[in-house]
């Protein structure tokens, strides 16, 4: 039960990441990106358990700006001890 617990805390971590570099770099986009995951079945929250789709839909969004979120996500959880679901999520995020 610990683990399921720490795990939330873990994708609250990252969705919350992604929801304040995506604010900080445009607005508009963070009400495309929410739209386009939820077309998809996803929210912020599947971004450790299925990051391929959730980049695929930040990409797509983003366009040109992708590269901004890249930086912001990749400096804040530089911050954060190393873990290997962070580590996955990175890896596919800077693909």
């Amino acid at each position: 039960m610990a683990w399921a617990r720490d795990m939330q805390v873990y994708k609250d971590v990252v969705s919350s990441l992604l929801e304040k570099s995506i604010l900080d770099i445009d607005i508009k986009s963070l009400s495309k990106i929410e739209h386009t995951l939820k077309e998809n079945s996803l929210t912020f929250d599947d971004s450790l358990d299925n990051p391929e789709a959730v980049n695929a839909i930040l990409k797509q969004v983003l366009g040109d700006k992708y590269q901004r979120l890249v930086h912001a996500v990749n400096s804040e959880l530089s911050l954060v001890p190393k873990m290997e679901l962070f580590d996955r999520f990175i890896t596919i995020l800077n693909k």
